[in-house]
């Protein structure tokens, strides 16, 4: 079963699954959310805002099974690494 737990302005600040954290959520005072970490998705992220509030491009800390950290990634990347992988595209370093 899943338990999410809210703060006073109805965000979300965490989540666990049968009594095991999954995820958790941080705002700044501006009430925009600036960190997010998925156990479950092996994904740690800081989203960023323009000067006009407005989300930017998610950046993933990526983190393999022991959350150390790996790599940063936009999600365009990955998407397209993905997609390349996918259909058999050669993909240099």
């Amino acid at each position: 079963m899943h338990v999410h737990a809210y703060d006073g302005a109805d965000r979300r600040l965490t989540v666990t699954k049968d009594g095991i954290f999954t995820e958790e959520y941080r705002y700044n005072a501006a009430g925009f959310r600036v960190y997010e970490k998925s156990t479950r998705r092996s994904m740690e992220r800081t989203p960023a805002y323009d000067a006009e509030g407005r989300l930017l491009p998610a950046v993933d800390n990526v983190c393999d099974k022991d959350s150390y950290l790996k790599e940063k990634q936009t999600l365009l990347q990955k998407n397209c690494l993905k997609s390349c992988r996918k259909f058999g595209f050669f993909i240099p370093h």
